[in-house]
């Protein structure tokens, strides 16, 4: 993919992964997952590791995983999660998913900054690998939470 492809890739991604954050969705749709998963294998085909300094580019690589990782989760637990009447699970993300979806590109900024301060020659492709991540992360939870409840709701019922 070229950096022009992915300069506009990027950007509505996240155009498209926020307006979904403030709507309410049904939580059993798999889109989310699916742009996570092509989010993830284009990442993993734009070069994330650098050979020249390779144990430091895998260390920044598996930070920088594990930082998309937990923001991902967090994200998740700030998404209001709940069943209808028909026992349909659905989510909407509130404020602080907003808020902590700022945090994650700002904190994905700042590790693409240490990389380059380390001496690292990271890919601005290597985002959409970060981005993939975390959208299916919190999608992944989102959806098991939503299972959860569902589950919880059918036994109370």
């Amino acid at each position: 993919m070229s950096s022009e492809a992915v300069a506009i890739a990027i950007p509505a991604a996240v155009l498209l992964v926020g307006w979904r954050q403030l709507t309410t969705r049904r939580v059993d749709r798999p889109g989310i997952l699916i742009l996570a998963a092509a989010l993830t294998v284009m990442g993993l085909t734009t070069g994330v590791i650098d050979r020249d300094l390779l144990p430091l580019s895998i260390l920044m690589l598996i930070v920088d995983l594990a930082f998309a990782a937990g923001a991902g989760a967090a994200r998740a637990a700030s998404v209001h999660v709940w069943v209808d009447e028909r026992g349909v699970a659905w989510s909407r993300g509130t404020w602080w998913t907003v808020l902590l979806w700022a945090g994650s590109i700002a904190g994905r900024f700042g590790l693409y900054g240490i990389g380059l301060a380390l001496g690292l020659r990271p890919e601005p492709k290597s985002a959409l690998l970060f981005a993939g991540v975390t959208i299916g992360v919190q999608a992944a939870l989102v959806a098991w939470r939503g299972t959860r409840i569902r589950a919880m709701s059918s036994v109370g019922a």
